[in-house]
């Protein structure tokens, strides 16, 4: 097998992120460490949130590492042993008070927006578990943030720990920094559904438990 092509997102740190044009991050060493012991070689290709799925379909990817693991991806993906844990949290403005997740459930239809990348996880999960708040859906991190400074949404559901490192990095002082998540999320590494290089069969056995 030639080297495997494992896109990944370059502005999704801790877990991954390009550092002096390497590929970097919790996941990515985990991941690098998995390949080895399994003898399989792998380029790492930096690719934006919102073309990395398209990538891979295409097949100019064979791998996608840190995907969060969902249902709705299922039916498109299907995915390593966790190679992290993660959680989605809410990020509303500094001055603003916001609800715990209880009262968002239960929130009057039409008061509360919140904005969320289309490409990951989150949007579904808030339509199932939160769903009288209207979702806005965008690109990236950095357009939710900028959604919620525009007044165009309530708070941005993002990755607690990635959305907290652009929250302090881009915005700091204007966000509500989360402690906690309101849903956890593993993160993997994603092939196409069938697995059809065999790449799962050849590292599920080499990936550390968590």
């Amino acid at each position: 097998m030639s080297a495997l092509r494992i896109g990944f997102n370059p502005d999704f740190a801790p877990f991954a992120a390009l550092q002096d044009g390497r590929a970097d991050g919790l996941v990515i060493a985990r991941l690098r460490n998995a390949l080895d012991k399994a003898g399989l070689e792998a380029t790492f290709v930096p690719a934006p949130l919102p073309e990395m799925a398209e990538r891979l379909q295409a097949g100019a990817l064979d791998a996608l590492a840190g995907v969060a693991v969902s249902a709705e991806r299922s039916d498109a993906l299907a995915v390593s042993r966790p190679l992290a844990t993660t959680g989605g949290a809410w990020f509303p403005r500094a001055e603003r008070d916001w609800p715990r997740d209880q009262a968002l459930r239960t929130a009057a239809p039409g008061t509360l927006r919140v904005v969320s990348p289309s490409a990951g996880p989150l949007v579904a999960q808030i339509r199932t578990a939160f769903p009288t708040l209207d979702i806005v859906e965008c690109a990236d991190y950095a357009a939710a943030f900028e959604t919620v400074l525009a007044g165009r949404a309530d708070a941005a559901a993002l990755n607690l720990q990635v959305g907290r490192l652009h929250a302090e990095r881009d915005h700091p002082g204007r966000f509500k920094l989360p402690e906690t998540p309101f849903f956890e999320v593993p993160l993997a590494l994603a092939v196409p559904h069938g697995d059809p290089l065999g790449i799962l069969r050849r590292l599920d056995p080499h990936i550390d438990p968590l």
